[in-house]
C-alpha cells in the first residue's frame, strides 16, 4: 500500500501516493480520478522505481484552488511537487487529462523530464505540439 502524504506545491497542498525507491516516476492520472487509478501499475513500478501519484489540483483529496485547472498551472504544480520531494528528474507518465501538464512539464522543464510517456492525448493545441507531432505520432 503506497504511502499518502500531503505536500504543498505552487499554492495548493496536494494528496500524494507514494511507493519504491529507485529513479522517480511521476504519474498524472485524468478526469474524473484520483491517484488511485495508478494503484495496480504502482504496485508493479514500486519495486524498481520511486513511484509518485498525486492527486490533481482540485481532485481526490487535494486542495481546491479558485484558478489553475490549466494545464500551464497544472505541469507548474507537478515541477513544484518534484522540487519539493527532493526529485531532480522523473520518467513523467500522463493519461487523459493528464497528458497535456506532462507535455508542458517536458516542454517547459525539460531537465526535470527524463522520460514523457502520453496515453489517451490529444496534443494538438498546445505550445509546442505542433513540432513535436510534425512527423506524425512519437513511439519509443
Amino acid at each position: 500500500m503506497p504511502e499518502l502524504r500531503r505536500v504543498l506545491a505552487n499554492g495548493v497542498e496536494l494528496n500524494v501516493a507514494l511507493s519504491g525507491s529507485g529513479p522517480a516516476v511521476l504519474l498524472l492520472h485524468g478526469f474524473p480520478h484520483t491517484w488511485e487509478l495508478w494503484t495496480d501499475v504502482m504496485a508493479d513500478l514500486s519495486g524498481h522505481y520511486r513511484v509518485i501519484a498525486p492527486d490533481l489540483r482540485g481532485l481526490g483529496a487535494s486542495g481546491r484552488a479558485a484558478s489553475g485547472y490549466d494545464a500551464g498551472t497544472l505541469a507548474e504544480d507537478a515541477a513544484a511537487l518534484l522540487t519539493t520531494l527532493g526529485v531532480s528528474s522523473a520518467a513523467v507518465v500522463g493519461i487523459d487529462a493528464g497528458t497535456a501538464p506532462a507535455f508542458l512539464l517536458a516542454l517547459r522543464r525539460p531537465g526535470l523530464v527524463r522520460r514523457l510517456v502520453v496515453m489517451e492525448s490529444l496534443l494538438g493545441r498546445l505550445p509546442g505540439a505542433e513540432d513535436f507531432l510534425a512527423d506524425g505520432p512519437p513511439w519509443w
